[in-house]
């Protein structure tokens, strides 16, 4: 695995040109879904939960919503990328800013951020804590 910083992350993305890549971020709020038989609301993921996604950029169908309009906000302004999530088979998003590893084209990096400096902090144990502290950068 090699350190990266996150301005080399968000390039690698664009450059990728619709390329598969893996990408592990963090949550950046709690994920509610509805109960189908009681249809009480339950958080079935905390914002700060790791969360690993392969997808990609580019793809370009079914971007409208059902009523036919586009997104209801800028990406940009956001700090957000939109991109197709191939095990969701649809449109997700996640924030430039909480991306901690990245696998594109064959390699693997750490994408050194505050967002994964504290993630080390809080979890040492980990594989990705490991590497940033073999790596020379004091966690």
């Amino acid at each position: 695995m090699k350190i990266i910083m996150p301005e080399q992350a968000h390039e690698k993305i664009k450059d990728s040109k619709s390329k598969f890549f893996t990408v592990i971020f963090r949550r950046k709020k709690d994920k509610i879904e509805k109960n189908p038989v009681t249809g009480e609301r339950v958080i079935v993921a905390k914002a700060g939960d790791l969360r690993e996604m392969n997808c990609r950029t580019g793809v370009k169908s079914h971007l409208k919503t059902p009523n036919g309009e586009g997104r209801k906000y800028s990406f940009s302004a956001h700090d957000l990328v939109s991109v197709y999530d191939m095990q969701a088979k649809g449109y997700r998003s996640f924030a430039w800013s909480n991306i901690l590893t990245l696998k594109i084209g064959g390699e693997e990096y750490v994408v050194l951020s505050p967002q994964t400096l504290e993630y080390c902090q809080e979890n040492p144990e980990t594989i990705l804590a490991r590497k940033v502290e073999e790596s020379g950068i004091e966690v």
